[in-house]
């Protein structure tokens, strides 16, 4: 019995070859273009445990900024039916192990709900993580609009507020008006980091290595200053041409109506541009955001638990 790590861009071929024997083809050929999309963009680690020489589980975890590692979804993976909770335990905990000596000091991992089925296989994984000490930090909401449905408006901005191009600052300016907005919001993903996580997600929300729809990428200034921003990228969801966030006002400009213009403005340049479908992502507790985003016209897709591990 043993458990082996590939890391960098071994772990990602090794992991195509454990799927090309595991996976169902549709299913093989879904990751196997996920991972591609994101081959360039992240490291990964590959945990692989074995028995009698034979592959009996797995978990592939990338790293997303320098000191935060994601799990993909409904993982660990195991191919025994005998002890597979202990097998996942002890992949687990060989992840956390592995993660601290990187410098990772969180690891998330996402469970989307899209049947019934999924609610089922949810307990069980649940069961494994606590067991070791992740935690329930909360649930998101997927959601998509088709733009031809959008809420059609002509974006009026106030007087005093000017629309710049997102390439026209600083990742270190962006940043901290991100922490700004976020640190005071409803976004729990976003509360439930430590100080040093919070600005080093808010700088990877920037991350220049993510290519960006420019034209639909918005900074909004008054007065010489940031009161708030959308960023498109091209998505890596299924069935979604672009993705919209990070997107926030900061807090003196709030309840004003400004958040819906540039919402509404945003998806103008998006429909303009030739895009068809865009998604975002948004906290159940953050109630205000989807609110509007109902409210132009984004629907609910499916819910995805959140869990937290803290490595220090």
């Amino acid at each position: 019995d043993h458990l082996d790590i590939s890391d960098g861009i071994d772990a990602s071929l090794a992991f195509l070859d454990i799927i090309s024997n595991n996976v169902p083809e549709e299913e093989r050929i879904k990751i196997r273009k996920d991972l591609e999309l994101k081959r360039d963009l992240l490291k990964f680690i590959l945990i692989s445990a074995y028995e009698e020489g034979l592959l009996i589980g797995y978990l592939l975890i990338s790293v997303n900024s320098p000191n935060i590692g994601l799990i993909w979804d409904w993982q660990p993976v195991t191919l025994s039916d005998s002890n597979n909770g202990g097998v996942s335990e002890k992949i687990l905990r060989k992840t956390i192990d592995f993660s601290k000596l990187r410098g990772i000091n969180r690891i998330e991992v996402c469970f989307p709900i899209i049947n019934d089925l999924d609610k089922h296989r949810y307990l069980k994984y649940i069961k494994w993580y606590e067991s070791i000490g992740f935690y329930h930090v909360h649930r998101e909401v997927e959601m998509k609009l088709t733009l031809e449905d959008r809420k059609v408006g002509v974006s009026s901005f106030p007087k005093e507020v000017k629309i710049k191009s997102i390439k026209d600052f600083s990742i270190n300016d962006l940043a901290n008006n991100a922490y700004e907005i976020f640190n005071d919001s409803k976004d729990a993903m976003f509360l439930d980091q430590d100080e040093e996580q919070k600005h080093r997600s808010t700088k990877d929300y920037f991350n220049p290595s993510k290519p960006l729809i420019e034209d639909a990428s918005i900074v909004l200034t008054a007065n010489g200053q940031v009161i708030g921003f959308s960023v498109a990228r091209y998505s890596t969801f299924e069935g979604s041409d672009v993705t919209i966030g990070p997107f926030g006002i900061t807090p003196n400009f709030r309840s004003k109506g400004l958040g819906e213009v540039l919402l509404i403005f945003c998806l103008n340049r998006l429909a303009e541009n030739g895009f068809k479908c865009v998604s975002l992502d948004v906290s159940t507790e953050n109630k205000p955001a989807y609110k509007l985003y109902k409210k132009v016209g984004f629907k609910k897709i499916f819910e995805t638990f959140i869990l937290a591990f803290n490595c220090k």
